[in-house]
């Protein structure tokens, strides 16, 4: 069962990398799905092998080597010079993860944790990630950490929303559908040409957004996630 747990985390996990590898550069989606596609076949030939009795918990020498072929021995001293080389890939990966964080937290703003929204709309931390994936608030997370919520998309005035959230947010994100949430972050705060140099959070931000400024929107959010720009 432990070994089960840590397979299940390694999988959200690696998930969760693939939304953010695909954020940052859509293009590689297609060598990321052969990728996932191998690693598929490679599972279901394992559950297979487990339906007619050969993957016991200790599975013999000859499965193992059918299904995780090794080249030599798991045993094997690993040169310095490897060390030396997955040291220096570690250490510029976690490089890259806070470059890639600071630069979120810059273009995003502000976040805010699950108990202060709930606080702050006066709701329960369930309620939050109820709306959350009704696509009615927008978060984001950086790793296999908490949802983190841009300020962004509250407001103080009830003029200017419903039930503290900006009016006409859910309807942005339902038409944006899958897209990264880091993605659709990015798209509500950047100013576009379609919507006369305004971004998308000025025009769901006024008081009361004239209806053909809404429904500009609302087509640059369709053709935005149809074409992936």
């Amino acid at each position: 069962m432990a070994l089960q747990h840590a397979v299940e985390q390694d999988t959200l996990q690696l998930a969760r990398a693939v939304d953010e590898v695909l954020a940052l550069a859509p293009e590689s989606a297609p060598a990321v799905r052969a990728v996932l596609q191998r690693a598929a076949a490679q599972v279901e030939g394992i559950r297979q092998a487990r339906q007619v009795g050969i993957g016991d918990e200790r599975a013999s020498e000859e499965v193992m080597a059918a299904y995780f072929p090794l080249r030599g021995s798991q045993q094997r001293d690993v040169a310095a010079e490897a060390l030396q080389d997955a040291d220096a890939e570690w250490a510029e990966a976690l490089r890259r993860g806070r470059a890639f964080r600071e630069q979120a937290q810059i273009e995003v703003g502000e976040l805010l944790t699950p108990h202060q929204v709930a606080r702050r709309l006066g709701v329960s931390r369930a309620t939050v990630a109820s709306w959350r994936g009704k696509h009615k608030l927008l978060g984001v997370r950086f790793d296999d950490h908490q949802y983190l919520f841009p300020a962004f998309q509250f407001v103080d005035q009830p003029e200017r929303g419903e039930r503290g959230v900006l009016r006409h947010l859910d309807t942005v994100l339902a038409v944006l559908g899958q897209r990264s949430p880091w993605w659709q972050a990015r798209f509500l705060r950047t100013p576009a040409g379609a919507l006369g140099g305004s971004s998308p959070l000025e025009v769901l931000s006024a008081a009361d957004p004239a209806m053909s400024g809404l429904d500009r929107l609302l087509l640059l959010a369709r053709h935005s996630g149809e074409m992936g720009g």
